[in-house]
């Protein structure tokens, strides 16, 4: 049984309802579905958005992050678009005068989530981002909720390196000690965690590395998302990658 993306639902503040409706209507192709005198539905590439009047704030001051090396507006919302459609979306964006705040581009290229982006404003100074994924499984949009036993062991053997592999093949050997150095030093995994990684192909180990190194550093793609985009396989089996290392400990090689 697959679990899939449900459509979600987001309301967002407009001061000027009129030209906002007019905005998402003509400039983004969303169909209007039913409205009142101070709020107006759209069908938002197959999700519900709601623009309602609200008086404008005097603070309504757009505040930034820097990812990639660009500010990002926060908040922002927006679609995840397929890769195909994104050029095509933005080329139309362009020429109904769209201004961007970040111009299309191609983020984290040659990289693990390799992804197209692009930030612009609504006329009431929403923040939307529209995205397209060139691996769309980096987004994880399914889950297999119902492999059996046997079905879990073969998606957690298809983690682990062949026999008389070992991670270190895939690097050089100073690259391979800034790894160890990293893992064991920058983001505190114990020796004994980091050995039991080491079995792991380097998609699966940069999974866990980045899922270790939240809000720790960013260091890791310096390591794996060459070889990661190589080998790269959609992770079946179960929700949580910590449980499937456990299963991959339990395996005799």
């Amino acid at each position: 049984m697959k679990q899939k993306v449900t459509p979600f639902h987001i309301a967002i503040p407009v001061h000027n309802l009129d030209e906002c409706r007019v905005f998402y209507r003509e400039i983004l192709d969303c169909e209007e579905g039913r409205s009142s005198d101070h709020w107006v539905d759209f069908n938002l590439f197959g999700h519900q958005l709601v623009i309602h009047y609200k008086e404008k704030s005097p603070d309504h001051d757009l505040h930034t992050n820097a990812v990639d090396g660009k500010n990002v507006p926060v908040p922002h919302y927006g679609v995840v678009l397929p890769w195909e459609t994104f050029d095509t979306f933005a080329e139309r964006l362009k020429s109904r005068g769209i201004s961007f705040i970040i111009e299309p581009y191609i983020r984290f290229k040659g990289q693990v989530g390799e992804q197209a982006t692009m930030f612009f404003l609504d006329p009431a100074g929403n923040a939307l981002e529209f995205k397209a994924f060139k691996e769309m499984d980096v987004l994880a949009l399914e889950i297999d909720l119902n492999l059996t036993l046997s079905e879990k062991i073969t998606a957690a053997k298809e983690m682990i390196l062949p026999q008389n592999s070992k991670l270190s093949d895939y690097m050089d050997e100073k690259d391979f000690s800034k790894l160890k150095s990293f893992c064991l030093d920058s983001i505190g995994l114990s020796a004994s965690k980091f050995k039991r990684y080491l079995r792991l192909k380097p998609f699966y180990f940069s999974s866990i590395l980045i899922k270790e190194s939240i809000g720790k550093s960013e260091g890791y793609d310096l390591y794996f998302n060459k070889q990661a985009n190589k080998q790269k396989k959609k992770v079946m089996g179960l929700e949580k990658l910590e449980d499937q290392l456990i299963l991959v400990n339990k395996i005799d090689m």
